[in-house]
């Protein structure tokens, strides 16, 4: 039984691998800026668990396959409580650009 008397979100992903780094991303972990979604959520909603399926599309030679991986997470991890406290700090510094008209700094990628 998922939650119990729990409110919970499903997120559904799909995405193609195009070039074998890519897999670094779902290697025991998913993506940052699915992980930030679920967080965003949980901010939202005030919900307790999520669920995140992906439907993970790659090409081994010219035969396109697929592979489908869940992930659960839920919201009184310590860890995620932490990322959750980071975002909306962020979320806030965003927002009061855009109420002051400010344009937001830049976050460059790391090389």
């Amino acid at each position: 039984m998922i939650g119990g008397n729990k409110n919970g979100v499903l997120e559904i992903k799909t995405t193609t691998i195009q070039q074998s780094s890519q897999w670094e991303h779902w290697n025991g972990q998913v993506p940052d800026y699915y992980y930030t979604q679920i967080l965003h959520q949980f901010l939202a909603t005030g919900y307790d668990f999520a669920i995140l399926r992906a439907d993970i599309r790659y090409y081994k030679g010219t035969e396109l396959r697929h592979t489908v991986r869940d992930y659960f997470f839920e919201r009184d991890d310590e860890q995620i409580k932490a990322d959750m406290e980071y975002l909306l700090h962020k979320e806030k510094e965003f927002w009061n650009c855009v109420q002051t008209r400010k344009v937001p700094n830049l976050i460059l990628p790391e090389i």
